[in-house]
């Protein structure tokens, strides 16, 4: 994904996405049986992560206007350490890393997620500055 510039033209590292805020991160897995790409609220505390994801649902039309709709949406739920976090994600199902042939498959949907998610957060980081 090196060649495309993101949605403000500027270069930008797409595998190690930088949302500029600390609390906010964008993870991309892929294990033998799916692939997720996620929209992690990692603050240790409670109240504010749940202020972070309730500036995430005040903008969630213009949210899907860029990215779709089929996002799954959980303000309570655990990161692989079992820390609490909220999470807003969307799955590729049937698709396996190990496999040579759904790598297409998953380069699209990672592609097309991050992407997406740039052009939203070009404009929306802004509200997440002052938090």
């Amino acid at each position: 994904m090196q060649p495309l510039a993101n949605a403000d033209g500027e270069k930008i590292n797409w595998v190690n996405y930088k949302t500029g805020n600390r609390f906010i991160q964008v993870k991309m897995d892929a294990n033998e049986q799916s692939a997720v790409f996620s929209i992690t609220i990692n603050c240790p505390d409670e109240s504010a992560r749940q202020q972070y994801f309730n500036q995430f649902l005040a903008q969630k039309y213009f949210f899907e206007q860029e990215t779709g709709r089929d996002w799954m949406w959980q303000p309570s739920t655990t990161d692989g350490f079992l820390k609490p976090v909220a999470s807003i994600s969307k799955t590729l199902t049937g698709v396996s890393i190990f496999n040579k042939e759904h790598w297409p498959s998953l380069i699209v949907f990672f592609k097309q997620s991050i992407i997406a998610f740039d052009a939203f957060w070009q404009m929306a980081r802004y509200g997440f500055e002052e938090m």
